[in-house]
């Protein structure tokens, strides 16, 4: 038999932990951002005026999580979104859970009609094809009503065996460019790939956060470093999986001067291309590229099957990666009043009101 219970406040946030490791760890389709060391810590930077509602599964007879959905309600233009914790820095979405994904679906499905502060459940990131993805299609068996769009795909590649084997496999335009590119870096100084260990985490990353704010503001963009905010959350994210061994930090130097940078994750035998930048002063030798191929190299080295460039169709993830993930973005609602005013209000409404803002600006 089975029960569920809802986590709505910080401290039983806090007291899951053990019960959440413990079925993240038996879950195959996860990535870092369902951890709790990231759930956790961006509910506590993000979580502004939203409510926690972490749905858990749970087995009676031994007291064992079977599913978490992280959610909370985020209230917006009027209508209360179930959303998942971190799908705006996390490029995917998946439940926790060692269930069967109709039997999920149907105790979830309960709980929720039964439980009225909800409009709409929105999604980021769904992974076309995965558990949760089926998860969410057997919602619609269970009553509620889904409106999906794509999003941009997620490249990646497997690895295959060794390094020369890969490298040989290379387009002879992109091993071209990147050895032209590489001796010209080399003519100012020794090029050095460096792997950042826990100490020195702090102080690169304010190196980092300054480098990627340089690049932004050439670009005539903004940084996602902007923000003090933003800048604290991945202190700590970028500290606790350190500690936790899912912490791939590294450094290209050219001589003593940093020209690229890139703060990236792995986890069972993947690794994620998270968030790269470079030295603008070095942008002509195309120092980032340089820099991945090294981290691409690095991989063999530690036994990584699969490289993840994560959500983006960028020209140059597609030179090295050789399939893609479809991610998907869109809504559940209960086909009641409230769901069926929402989807008037997406589809019509709000495109309207955002055509005459442009308009006006």
């Amino acid at each position: 038999m089975i029960r569920i219970i809802e986590i709505t406040d910080i401290s039983g946030f806090d007291n899951i932990k053990s019960e959440w490791d413990s079925l993240f760890n038996k879950t195959s389709e996860v990535t870092v951002f369902q951890s709790y060391e990231f759930q956790r810590t961006w509910w506590e930077y993000f979580k502004n005026r939203s409510s926690l509602h972490i749905i858990i599964v749970q087995d009676v007879s031994t007291n064992k999580f079977r599913a978490i959905l992280s959610l909370y309600i985020e209230r917006k233009y009027g209508f209360r979104k179930l959303r998942f914790i971190g799908d705006n820095f996390g490029d995917y979405i998946h439940i926790l859970s060692d269930m069967e994904k109709e039997d999920l679906a149907y105790c979830v499905v309960k709980f929720l009609k039964q439980n009225k502060y909800w409009d709409i459940i929105q999604f980021n990131g769904l992974v076309l094809g995965s558990y949760t993805h089926m998860v969410l299609q057997h919602f619609m068996k269970n009553g509620l009503k889904m409106f999906v769009q794509e999003q941009t795909p997620a490249p990646f590649m497997r690895l295959g065996n060794n390094w020369n084997d890969f490298y040989a496999g290379l387009s002879k335009k992109t091993r071209k460019s990147s050895e032209y590119y590489l001796r010209r870096l080399s003519k100012q100084g020794e090029v050095k790939y460096v792997k950042v260990n826990n100490i020195d985490i702090g102080d690169e990353l304010n190196h980092f956060f300054l480098m990627h704010r340089n690049r932004w503001e050439t670009r005539n963009g903004s940084s996602i470093f902007s923000s003090e905010n933003i800048c604290s959350f991945f202190q700590t994210i970028a500290q606790k999986f350190a500690d936790k061994g899912y912490l791939s930090f590294s450094l290209l130097k050219v001589g003593e001067v940093t020209v690229a940078m890139h703060m990236g994750f792995q986890y069972q035998n993947r690794g994620y291309y998270y968030i790269p930048t470079m030295n603008i002063e070095y942008s002509k030798y195309s120092p980032g590229i340089i820099h991945l191929l090294q981290i691409l190299r690095d991989s063999f080295s530690q036994d990584l099957q699969i490289f993840d460039f994560m959500s983006g169709n960028e020209k140059y993830k597609y030179s090295f990666s050789n399939e893609e993930a479809q991610l998907l973005r869109g809504y559940l609602n209960n086909n009641n009043f409230r769901g069926t005013l929402y989807q008037l209000f997406t589809l019509h409404l709000k495109p309207v009101l955002l055509r005459m803002t442009k308009h006006k600006g």
